[in-house]
């Protein structure tokens, strides 16, 4: 799995900083 910042923008696509969105999923 690669590492995303808790700034950046989610991979789900919503738009949404990763911590506001799959801030629980690994």
């Amino acid at each position: 799995m690669q590492k995303i910042g808790r700034h950046e923008r989610c991979p789900c696509g919503s738009g949404d900083k990763y911590k506001r969105c799959h801030r629980r999923l690994r």
